[in-house]
């Protein structure tokens, strides 16, 4: 028995201060394509294709609808496995780059002056080109706590920085 392929998935990411939306299409298989619709025109224009891993949760628009923020996992070719970047919309061709510690990440949000959030446990500075307005780095690696339980070591969202203890036997909430 065959079965039929799965459908594409579709992401919107509509920019804040335009009439403007990138839209991320998951499929057919491990491919991304990227596409810029205009609201106003009612025009889509088609951009990257990608065969790797775009996470569309973690990814922003700027309010203005012309950058892209977004957090990748590369197939090997990269110099960096998993990392965030800055390109223009509809395209991957990253302005400027962070090497990132892994998937564990929380995301980009732009602000309205277009600086820029990323929560990510990541280097500071760009592994590659810059960015010409404010990055903040919100560093995920010290809000977490190693908690010990009875059963075994968990990682708990903390709301403060972690201080290196480590609470034996403490309960855990979940």
């Amino acid at each position: 028995m065959t079965y039929p392929a799965p459908p594409c998935r579709l992401y919107v990411l509509p920019a804040t201060a335009a009439p403007v939306a990138l839209i991320m299409r998951r499929g057919p298989a491990g491919w991304w394509h990227l596409m810029k619709w205009d609201l106003l025109r009612c025009e889509v224009t088609p951009g990257a294709w990608l065969r790797g891993t775009l996470y569309p949760r973690r990814c922003a628009v700027s309010p203005d609808g012309t950058l892209l923020g977004y957090f990748a996992l590369g197939r090997g070719k990269s110099p960096w496995d998993t990392y965030f970047a800055v390109s223009k919309t509809p395209w991957l061709t990253a302005l400027t780059a962070w090497q990132t510690h892994g998937t564990w990440t929380g995301g980009c949000e732009f602000a309205p002056d277009n600086s820029l959030t990323i929560s990510a446990s990541m280097d500071k500075k760009p592994f590659h080109g810059s960015y010409p307005y404010r990055v903040t780095v919100r560093d995920l690696d010290h809000d977490w706590v190693r908690r010990a339980g009875p059963k075994r070591s968990r990682l708990v969202r903390w709301a403060q920085p972690w201080d290196g203890r480590v609470v034996e036997g403490a309960p855990v909430r979940r």
